[in-house]
């Protein structure tokens, strides 16, 4: 997405998820998993996303508010 972040940055965000719940640490070297909380957080994120690029075809296609 064109975004830079640091390594830092990174491990501090990923460090934020783990203590939401989010996600999981698995072992030192094998990265993280998703947790059921984690899951459940993406598909209301999808929800927004999908509600948003509706609303964005309703304003492209000119119709009125």
């Amino acid at each position: 997405m064109g975004i830079g972040l640091s390594e830092r940055a990174v491990r501090y965000h990923l460090r934020l998820m783990d203590e939401r719940g989010l996600t999981r640490l698995v072992g030192r070297r094998d990265g993280r998993l998703i947790t059921a909380l984690g899951e459940a957080e993406i598909k209301k994120a999808m929800v927004s996303h999908k509600v948003g690029l509706t609303l964005s075809r309703i304003e492209n296609a000119g119709f009125p508010h």
